[in-house]
């Protein structure tokens, strides 16, 4: 009985000791990687509130300004994306790429090479030519920001963690004087 005690007390001080470790070691990490989690924290975010918008004013844009025209399917990429052949408004031959990320499977094996299909486009711009028939598609369609947002949170736990550099340059006056700091003796009357 008096053994089998000993050996859990060993096993609960060896766990312990690991996760003492353990910690000391994520405790290391976190320390140097805190400069960086910094500089990532305020760039993922950055990003978070570009990326987050850039396909709704990219639709709003389409929906706005967009122009509407018959496209030839001249070639279809390795890839799925699209190489289509129109005449825009003013009548002049425009050749563009149509990006297939915002369709569903179905979409993408209902198209074929030599094809014709109704375009919408930007004049001003070769970004945002995207298939007319499936415009919802584009319209419903959510840029997958998963990479940024565990960026995001990642660099925020560290510097939670570990909020070190966020003081840099931060010091008081005391520290600064050193040991030959005195402070000045209050004036206080004697009796």
């Amino acid at each position: 009985m008096y053994g089998l005690l000993r050996y859990r007390l060993a096993d609960a001080t060896n766990y312990y000791l690991i996760m003492a470790k353990t910690l000391k070691l994520l405790d290391g990490l976190c320390w140097f990687l805190s400069p960086i989690a910094l500089i990532f924290f305020f760039l993922s975010f950055l990003l978070l509130v570009i990326y987050s918008q850039e396909h709704p004013n990219l639709v709003r844009r389409l929906e706005a300004e967009g122009y509407v025209a018959q496209g030839d399917i001249s070639h279809i990429y390795d890839d799925g994306d699209l190489y289509v052949e129109f005449i825009d408004f003013e009548g002049k031959q425009r050749s563009e790429i149509i990006d297939m990320t915002y369709y569903s499977d179905a979409v993408k094996n209902d198209i074929v090479a030599g094809a014709q299909r109704r375009v919408r486009y930007l004049y001003y711009s070769g970004e945002g030519v995207v298939l007319e028939d499936h415009f919802d598609a584009v319209r419903n369609y959510k840029k997958p920001l998963d990479a940024l947002w565990v960026m995001f949170i990642t660099s925020w736990i560290v510097i939670v963690i570990r909020p070190d550099w966020l003081y840099f340059g931060f010091t008081d006056e005391i520290s600064l004087l050193g040991d030959s700091f005195q402070p000045e003796a209050q004036n206080t009357p004697t009796a």
